[in-house]
């Protein structure tokens, strides 16, 4: 009974160092934004003109896969129920698995608020961009065909939206959603449309899977051997290394889904439960991330899809000239590679299974941080004020020199000016100067540059310049994708080559499996 009390007292002890253990349960971490959350200015004479949101979705149930293993852990712990003797889990003795497959993978209530709570804040931060009456053709929605990525998209223009439309006593105001069908999205679900990505995977993903089974033989055993010991069921029971990730996936949906921590979260230590969190990174490093690059370049249609949206309101485009921003819902799988593209959270040093532990504290890459239940980038683009220059005179300066000169003066002076050339450049809104527009990015609605631009509002032209290989990329040639059959299939834009000199793309016809891990 010693040893009993003596991990109880050590676990208390730990939970209070500083440890929340909500920020390290990888991609299953609930979301959590900066309390404080440091919102610079733009420069002087710049105005927000445009809002790009990729938003993964909220807090979920459980898939069919997952809710199966919880079954099977359930049936284990009947077996062994009789033979635990530390009442601190008595739970164990009457668990059954709560989670049902009739709503395997849906959103909980707390993914609903996530993102409600996310819709307000943006609006509130970007007002009033954000803030006016909805109409499909200034605000555009879309998600996956995915039920959870539906239903954030639902709980985020609802908390965007409240109050503000006419329908019934709530002001209820309707809006829409596009989607595209689950193998034909090349923007938001790219690693079902890319067939190379789909049909080579036992390469792609070797080292990742080699890795990481590095390091689960290296301390899962011990680690279920150690929670045995502590139930006093050693006798009857040697958790293998499946069941020590069963407790583990259990622990996560607990927590996010109920904030529940005293049943099997509490069955692992604070240090367990750092082993296993970049257990989850070595997995995403290598999958989503820089373990290997063509597993994240296939993201490249998303990067083009959201510059095509900028480049279109910078432009004037005809078809979108009301537009003021563009939110899409989709997954980890979604948000990772956009991460790893955009060269965000990179190490200097691969991550592997026997890095040092300062190495390991030290990584960047931590897809607790980077890819939490509703993460979200918000590309935010701002139209500015050119700077003065003595070829081009504004309407105010002319008014200035007309009230501030004599005659003679202003004869000398205005021969000096094109008119003509000023006026237009004037009126035409200064669409052709990509220099006085800039980007600001936002990640987990915390302010970051992009590598490689030394300013947080980059200049548009850099922005272009920095990530000309992504917006170059030829999705259909790289993926393997039969140009015919791609070509019947799929009439939209920016996800090839020639996209970004404004021709159609094309898109892989593979209808493929939902994503095992979100």
């Amino acid at each position: 009974m010693q040893r009993y009390i003596i991990f109880l007292v050590l676990s208390v002890s730990l939970s209070y160092a500083g440890f929340l253990l909500e920020h390290h349960l990888s991609t299953g971490s609930p979301y959590w934004h900066p309390k404080e959350v440091t919102d610079t200015p733009p420069p002087a004479g710049c105005k927000l003109i445009y809002v790009d949101l990729i938003a993964r979705h909220g807090s979920r149930d459980p898939t069919k896969k997952v809710v199966k293993t919880f079954d099977d852990l359930a049936k284990r712990f009947q077996e062994i129920a009789p033979y635990v003797e530390n009442d601190h889990y008595a739970w164990i003795k009457n668990y059954t698995n709560s989670y049902s497959t009739i709503r395997a993978g849906f959103l909980t209530y707390a993914g609903e608020l996530e993102h409600y709570y996310l819709a307000k804040r943006l609006a509130k931060r970007f007002h009033p961009l954000l803030s006016k009456k909805y109409y499909s053709n200034v605000y555009r929605l879309q998600n996956t065909q995915v039920m959870r990525t539906g239903e954030s998209a639902s709980s985020f223009a609802y908390g965007l939206f409240e109050g503000k439309g006419d329908l019934g006593v709530s002001s209820f105001q309707p809006y829409f959603i596009s989607t595209e069908p689950k193998g034909n999205d090349p923007e938001l679900r790219f690693f079902e449309a890319c067939d190379r990505f789909v049909n080579d995977k036992t390469e792609l993903f070797m080292e990742g899977k080699n890795q990481q089974k590095l390091w689960i033989d290296k301390h899962f055993t011990a680690i279920g051997q150690r929670i045995t010991e502590t139930l006093g069921t050693e006798d009857v029971w040697q958790p293998t290394n499946k069941e020590v990730e069963a407790m583990f996936s259990a622990c996560q949906f607990e927590l996010s889904s109920a904030n529940i921590t005293h049943r099997f979260c509490s069955l692992f230590t604070i240090r367990e439960h750092r082993i296993n969190e970049y257990n989850k990174d070595l997995k995403t490093y290598y999958k989503r991330a820089y373990g290997n690059q063509f597993n994240y370049q296939i993201a490249s249609p998303l990067l083009q899809a959201i510059t095509s949206d900028m480049d279109a309101v910078i432009m004037g485009d005809s078809k979108r000239k009301d537009e003021l921003a563009f939110m899409r819902f989709a997954h980890a799988e979604t948000v990772m590679p956009l991460a790893a593209i955009l060269g965000l959270y990179r190490d200097d040093y691969d991550l592997t299974a026997d890095l040092s532990e300062e190495e390991i504290r030290n990584r960047k890459w931590r897809s607790s941080d980077i890819s939490p239940y509703a993460a979200n980038f918000v590309f935010a683009l701002y139209q500015c004020s050119p700077p003065s220059t003595t070829t081009t005179t504004s309407i105010e300066d002319i008014d200035y020199i007309t009230s501030n000169t004599t005659s003679s003066d202003i004869d000398n002076t205005i021969s000096d000016i094109d008119i003509t050339s000023d006026i237009d450049n004037i009126t035409s809104n200064n669409t052709t100067t990509n220099n006085v527009f800039k980007v600001k990015l936002l990640h987990n609605e915390a302010e970051m540059y992009f590598p490689g631009c030394d300013e947080l509002y980059c200049p548009y032209d850099t922005f272009k310049a920095l990530y000309a290989p992504s917006l170059d990329f030829d999705f259909v040639g790289e993926c393997g994708i039969d140009e015919a059959v791609a070509n019947e299939k799929y009439k939209k834009p920016t996800i090839s080559k020639e996209n970004s000199k404004g021709k159609k793309g094309k898109q892989s016809t593979a209808s493929k499996p939902e994503p095992e891990d979100d």
